[in-house]
């Protein structure tokens, strides 16, 4: 009652007193005000991931905490900025966030997992935008190939988990899947280490065993 009494300028007035004692609110205002003023283009949006994530070394628990909780408010409005971009922009983006919360992690400990807000949001927002591009079925089948065992990111959504594969897509990955297998069966028999081949055996046969259980 006490706000739906006051006038829009009253309203303005309290909101700017508040925000001036928050330096973090402020600046995530000044982003909204930002993004609200015009389309903005990839080039901006990605010096906005940089700011929103910057390279820093921290240790701290609740250093730590303060950076994620900070970052990920402002990689919220880089979301709702980005529906403007055609498909193609948009995943671009969402792949440079992943990118960059990779790069900021080798220098922060993140052992609380205060970073699992924005890897949940990436690991939402791929597969939506993944089945959504124009691109040809064995062109995505060959990335989600490539990304079926990777090993470079500590952080990157989970193929078999998050992605929904179906079609001409899943049926160019489990020719590849098939492929991949009858080499690392090859290697088996040439003596290889075991222990590293057997692991990427499980993962190039899940997709295997996916589509035989739908």
């Amino acid at each position: 009652r006490y706000f739906s009494e006051k006038s829009a300028p009253e309203l303005v007035e309290l909101l700017l007193k508040s925000i001036e004692s928050d330096e973090q609110q402020w600046r995530n205002w000044l982003l909204k005000a930002k993004l609200s003023q015009s389309v903005i283009s990839l080039a901006e949006l990605k010096k906005l991931v940089t700011k929103a994530l910057p390279a820093r070394e921290i240790w701290g628990w609740n250093d730590v905490s303060h950076y994620f909780s900070a970052a990920e408010q402002q990689i919220d409005s880089l979301w709702s900025a980005m529906v403007s971009l055609p498909i193609e922009s948009q995943w671009q983006l969402t792949e440079h966030v992943l990118m960059r919360l990779n790069k900021v992690l080798e220098r922060i400990d993140d052992s609380g997992g205060f970073r699992f807000g924005i890897e949940g949001q990436i690991s939402e927002k791929m597969p939506e935008l993944f089945e959504q591009l124009s691109w040809p079925a064995e062109k995505k089948a060959q990335w989600l190939f490539e990304h079926l065992y990777q090993r470079e990111y500590d952080v990157f959504p989970d193929i078999n988990d998050n992605f929904t594969i179906t079609g001409e897509v899943e049926v160019y990955l489990l020719k590849m899947c098939r492929s991949a297998l009858e080499e690392m069966a090859d290697e088996l028999k040439s003596g290889k280490d075991r222990t590293d081949i057997t692991w990427r055996m499980r993962v190039y046969a899940q997709p295997l065993l996916n589509a035989a259980r739908a």
